[in-house]
């Protein structure tokens, strides 16, 4: 099992790859979001290039939506990666699948849709596409994921397993337009990960709320951590995503310690662990139906 990690800055590589990264996901400057870091083109080579020295893998994220518009920058983006020696493609968005065969990318693909990918067919159905894996859904219980584990088709399965759950996208900027209806200042929203969202029926949770060029994202008020899960999962799993969004640096390489060394768990959690929970593996995700 991969341990796969968000990249920030090319200077973490050797610090991530130490402490048990096995792969580096990086951000495009165009199709990617929900990100703090983007990386331009002539990035991603170098990354690629520096990553491969160090017998590392690098995957590129492109979690957009894709919309026709999008399409021209996509099949340009492609036809770069095409070039180069990528070692996985992280999409959102069906239309990236459709277009990476026509560049020779389509063993590349990892199709992580968030809530899809739900049962024993999805690995069946997606590996008649000859694509590289799939992400299985984040919200559906933990013997659900062992029972796709058990009966998958012979394809790469990965999990996004540590790490703020992604709740809620709207493409309208609700961050921006709240703060025109009242009247205030709208402040500079780029890349700035410290609002939070409080419902009136649970004042005690607050939600990462952020916004980007591609819109508004709302995720989970408690960080998933898949410490007990990960050990029942690794026989299925060819890699295991641990998110960094809203997490500081120090918090999120010790994340990375621990998974990959169980005997750094306890540590983590003696000091982390109060913010963290075990999201859906035990119950029926109706968090959503409140959002």
């Amino acid at each position: 099992m991969r341990i796969v990690v968000t990249l920030h800055s090319l200077l973490e590589m050797k610090q991530m790859s130490a402490l048990g990264a096995d792969v580096f996901l990086v951000n495009s400057d165009c199709l990617s979001t929900k990100t703090m870091k983007c990386f331009s083109k002539m990035d991603i080579a170098t990354i690629i290039e520096e990553a491969h020295q160090i017998n590392k893998l690098v995957y590129v994220n492109l979690n957009t939506i894709i919309h026709e518009p999008d399409i021209p920058i996509l099949e340009a983006f492609l036809l770069f990666l095409a070039a180069t020696n990528i070692d996985g493609i992280v999409c959102f968005d069906l239309s990236v699948v459709a277009l990476a065969e026509q560049y020779g990318l389509n063993d590349k693909i990892i199709y992580q849709p968030g809530t899809m990918n739900t049962n024993s067919y999805d690995p069946w159905f997606f590996r008649k596409l000859k694509i590289k894996g799939i992400t299985l859904s984040k919200d559906i219980t933990l013997a659900e994921l062992i029972a796709i584990g058990e009966n998958y088709q012979g394809m790469e399965i990965s999990l996004v397993g540590h790490g703020y759950s992604f709740l809620f996208y709207s493409k309208r900027l609700l961050l921006k337009s709240y703060f025109e209806y009242r009247g205030k200042p709208v402040p500079n929203l780029s890349n700035c990960d410290g609002f939070r969202l409080i419902e009136n029926q649970r004042p005690e949770e607050m939600y990462p709320i952020y916004e980007d060029g591609f819109g508004t994202h709302i995720f989970r008020s408690r960080k998933l951590q898949s410490f007990n899960e990960v050990k029942v999962m690794r026989p299925y799993l060819s890699d295991f995503f641990v998110d960094r969004m809203f997490i500081e640096d120090e918090e999120y390489y010790a994340s990375i310690g621990a998974y990959k060394d169980e005997t750094n768990e306890l540590l983590f959690l003696n000091r982390y662990g109060n913010s963290y929970d075990s999201g859906f593996y035990y119950q029926k995700n109706k968090e959503r139906d409140h959002i």
